[in-house]
């Protein structure tokens, strides 16, 4: 094996243990976290390089975000990381590019030139894998109406699936049928609804086909987060459901 070989087998290797760090410290599937960002924040930074710290503090807060965490944990997370920085930026400047991150949607993709820094292979990324794909005919949210699924589903059902979930996932990047892990004080502000229905709601789409769902637990700094993943194409309702709403019209609306 040659020495480049050599070395971009060591950079795979780094990118998926850093991802597989991260994905233990945050709790959330490693499939979700970009190995890139995993890796900026496994490393130090110096005042004046390419490298920046307030610029990487900033990616890895927007990342923080779009995986759903709150700004508490991301600025303990960050103020670790600072340490080791040389030298560390001061805790005001570091808690106003968090706050500034987590006001703002900002998106950090493949083709950043300051990412590319702490990229291994594009093609051997499992987040560049999973999800860069391109849309297509089924992704349609048209067959939501087509298959009659408003008709089916409560309001509180309507508000998380049609409102929240699709906003997530717009948010963050994945597209539809992306995995999700949010907290349901995030999906009840989405959803416009209060967070003591969530669980409901989810568990009502789970029950119907909807989605894929794992029900969170009570977590130190977020409250009760899930795992949640649309199922796309949009499925067709059971027939069950069909017969249930010609028979009972009103318990659906």
């Amino acid at each position: 094996m040659s020495i480049a070989k050599l070395h971009e087998k060591k950079s795979v290797v780094e990118g998926l243990e850093a991802s597989s760090n991260l994905s233990k410290i945050l709790d959330v599937p490693g499939k979700l976290i970009k190995p890139c960002v995993a890796i900026m924040l496994e490393k130090s930074f110096i005042k004046g390089d390419f490298t920046d710290r307030s610029r990487s503090a900033n990616i890895i807060a927007s990342e923080m975000k779009i995986l759903g965490k709150e700004e508490n944990l991301t600025l303990h997370l960050l103020s670790k990381w600072n340490e080791k920085n040389e030298p560390p930026l001061r805790y005001s400047a570091l808690s106003s590019t968090v706050r500034t991150a987590y006001r703002y949607d900002y998106k950090y993709g493949c083709s950043n030139e300051y990412l590319k820094e702490f990229c291994f292979d594009p093609e051997m990324c499992p987040y560049n894998r999973t999800f860069y794909r391109k849309g297509n005919k089924y992704t349609d949210n048209r067959l939501f109406f087509k298959y009659r699924w408003p008709e089916l589903l409560t309001n509180i059902e309507k508000c998380i699936y049609y409102l929240a979930l699709v906003e997530l996932e717009r948010r963050r990047g994945i597209g539809a049928g992306g995995n999700i892990v949010a907290s349901h004080r995030k999906i009840a502000k989405l959803a416009g609804i209060q967070p003591k229905y969530v669980g409901k709601g989810l568990s009502g789409l789970y029950r119907k086909g909807l989605i894929k769902y794992k029900p969170g637990i009570p977590r130190k700094w977020e409250g009760k987060s899930s795992e949640i993943q649309r199922i796309i194409p949009i499925p067709k309702p059971a027939r069950e459901l069909l017969l249930k709403l010609e028979r009972e019209p009103n318990d659906y609306t």
